[in-house]
């Protein structure tokens, strides 16, 4: 089996060439709240769900079935501009991690 080459997580995402990491908390918001990932099609957007946090609990890798709740912290992946167009949407507030 050949080795593979380790490279920071940073340069791997590409972290601070237009693309971040940010976690998005949920306000209840008509769209988006009540609904499931896969209806509101973030991939198309370009973003994509890391894990979702809800109270104490932790969901990675979300699938499309997932259902959002406000208050729930997304984990997010994508370009600037598309995490601010969500935080527009969603009237979430994002914080890069």
């Amino acid at each position: 089996m050949q080795s593979i080459e380790r490279q920071p997580i940073s340069e791997v995402l590409r972290l601070g060439q237009d693309y971040r990491v940010a976690e998005m908390c949920l306000q209840d918001t008509e769209g988006i709240t009540g609904t499931t990932l896969g209806e509101i099609k973030l991939r198309e957007r370009g973003i994509m769900v890391l894990a979702i946090k809800r109270g104490t609990d932790i969901v990675h890798a979300p699938h499309g079935r997932h259902s959002l709740q406000a208050g729930d912290v997304l984990v997010v992946y994508g370009h600037k501009a598309a995490v601010d167009e969500l935080q527009d949407i969603a009237g979430g507030l994002a914080c890069d991690i």
